[in-house]
């Protein structure tokens, strides 16, 4: 919502059904729009006298919100969607689309193309980050908190690793770790990824192990959490040990 603003829109619409997503959207200056309340084209439709929005963003990466944004904006607009999907295909509206002449643009962020305009925003005011989602503190924002340090247990980062089959040659293993450690050391590559003030922490194989333990617990216990959660709220059918049946299917695998 604080990007969209420095467009200079007259008037900025949030579509959610979570109550205080749509609070904090209001707060950050949008028109809150809840899916609960109704179709969310014909909410938009009917909030700007049947003009319906110019430009709609699908923010979320399934075929549903995809679609609804096709049916959203108004005809000669555009869609841009920035959800990150999973599905390999997905139903498209493609006649709705042809007929409306929309303006359809897709695809992963180019981080490094925005983070160096963005932080000056950032440090004059313009925009106004919430909390950071890493373990400690980013360096070139020192005053902005974790989400951790406001009472909320969340810790999300990007991490990226080299894997070898288990049967590779303890020699080329080595090699491929020194290959690895060098690129990492790459002056070049270090300036590049402070540019986008993306600190690097490099683990050896040995300490990439024990990360890849810890984060490998901590994901197994979040999705058995958040299973859990669901079916107390769904009452799907369980198990006699009244464990949910997916939960069993995916603890048989390990």
């Amino acid at each position: 919502m604080q990007s969209a603003q420095l467009f200079g829109p007259a008037r900025v619409f949030a579509v959610d059904r979570v109550d205080y997503r749509l609070a904090l959207a209001a707060e950050l200056g949008a028109e809150p729009v809840d899916l609960d309340q109704g179709d969310p084209a014909e909410q938009l439709s009917r909030l700007t006298g049947g003009r319906s929005p110019d430009v709609v963003l699908e923010c979320v990466g399934h075929e549903t919100p995809f679609t609804q944004a096709i049916q959203a904006v108004r005809a000669g607009g555009a869609v841009s969607s920035v959800g990150v999907y999973v599905e390999n295909t997905m139903g498209f509206p493609a006649r709705e689309a042809f007929f409306k002449d929309l303006s359809l643009k897709m695809g992963i962020c180019n981080a490094r193309n925005y983070i160096a305009p963005l932080l000056p925003l950032v440090r004059a005011g313009k925009l106004r980050p919430l909390a950071g989602s890493g373990e400690e503190r980013i360096a070139a924002l020192s005053d902005l908190p974790t989400f951790k340090e406001l009472g909320h247990e969340v810790e999300f980062y990007l991490w990226a690793g080299l894997f070898a089959p288990a049967r590779t040659p303890a020699l080329v293993l080595e090699k491929l770790r020194d290959a690895v450690r060098l690129a990492v050391e790459d002056p070049d590559f270090m300036a590049s990824m402070a540019t986008m003030e993306t600190p690097v922490a490099y683990l050896d194989a040995p300490d990439f192990q024990v990360f890849l333990d810890k984060h490998a617990a901590r994901l197994h216990e979040t999705v058995k959490q958040t299973v859990l959660a669901a079916a107390s709220r769904e009452g799907p059918r369980k198990s006699p040990q009244g464990v949910p049946r997916l939960m069993l299917r995916n603890e048989e695998r390990r």
